[in-house]
């Protein structure tokens, strides 16, 4: 089980057919669980390689938001790779990959995270992001253009 997102944020913010086509090896007839725990472990495993020097890891109860939507963003790009790139998810997977790369610069300070680098107090979203930063599900439209042919 994941430590901060679980199959179950996955499964609430995809439709069961896609998820059954994405991760059950028998005919598409149930979501399979265990590959999706192991792509939720390959997205915590890339989250925690960026976030190693800056934070006390993992980040504990309450996940921070930011964490669980990058979580949930490279978890479902994992599961889509099985089938193929799509340009869709290849720019989610590049917002998640940017978020990463802002969070390891600094820019992007994770708010109620436990700094290992106590250096500032002040915990600030980059302006511009799509998405509220209260709100872990997918912007509905993003959403819907990631799950669109």
């Amino acid at each position: 089980m994941g430590q901060y997102i679980v199959a179950a944020n996955v499964r609430s913010h995809w439709p069961a057919d896609i998820l059954k086509k994405l991760t059950d090896d028998e005919a598409a007839k149930t979501i399979n669980d265990t590959n999706i725990e192991l792509k939720i472990v390959w997205a915590e495993d890339e989250i925690d390689n960026a976030c190693q020097y800056l934070y006390n890891l993992p980040f504990s109860n309450p996940v921070p938001v930011m964490i669980q939507r990058i979580a949930l963003v490279l978890t479902v790009y994992y599961l889509f790779q099985r089938w193929g790139d799509d340009k869709r998810l290849i720019r989610a997977y590049g917002w998640a990959k940017k978020q990463l790369k802002l969070i390891q610069s600094g820019d992007l300070k994770i708010y109620g995270a436990d700094s290992s680098q106590k250096e500032s107090e002040d915990y600030y979203l980059v302006e511009g992001l799509d998405w509220p930063q209260s709100d872990l599900a997918l912007d509905t439209d993003f959403r819907n253009e990631l799950e669109e042919p």
